[in-house]
């Protein structure tokens, strides 16, 4: 891959994270910001139960994807971002355009999904 495309790759990601940090920050808040009032009925304090545990669970798969996002950065950094990290065939760009963190090409990431592939490689 060129340093050109690399930087290019770079950059997005570190936008993304950038972007993300922010939204889980916010998300953050949130969740703790609920109003847990004595005064509130019932089902108030079940809703507002109910969208906390929402928002913990968002802010876990947003935290996950910043772990995927920075191991992303240190693979360019170690020069082998681009590659899957099973098979160690290029991942295609259009894949890498999508999905800019991607570790594993397409087949690789299928086997991965469907538990053919041990993730923690």
């Amino acid at each position: 891959m060129k340093a050109q495309e690399l930087e290019t790759y770079k950059k997005s990601l570190q936008q993304q994270r950038e972007q993300l940090v922010e939204q889980v920050n916010e998300n953050t808040r949130q969740t703790f910001g609920f109003d847990q009032d004595d005064k509130q009925d019932p089902v108030d304090v079940a809703v507002n139960d109910r969208e906390q545990t929402i928002m913990l669970s968002i802010t876990e798969t947003e935290r996950d994807l910043l772990g995927q996002m920075d191991e992303a950065l240190q693979r360019i950094e170690a020069g082998t971002y681009g590659v899957c990290q099973n098979c160690g065939k290029d991942i295609v760009a259009a894949r890498l355009e999508a999905v800019p963190y991607a570790g594993f090409c397409m087949p690789c990431q299928q086997k991965l999904e469907s538990g053919e592939l041990d993730e923690e490689m």
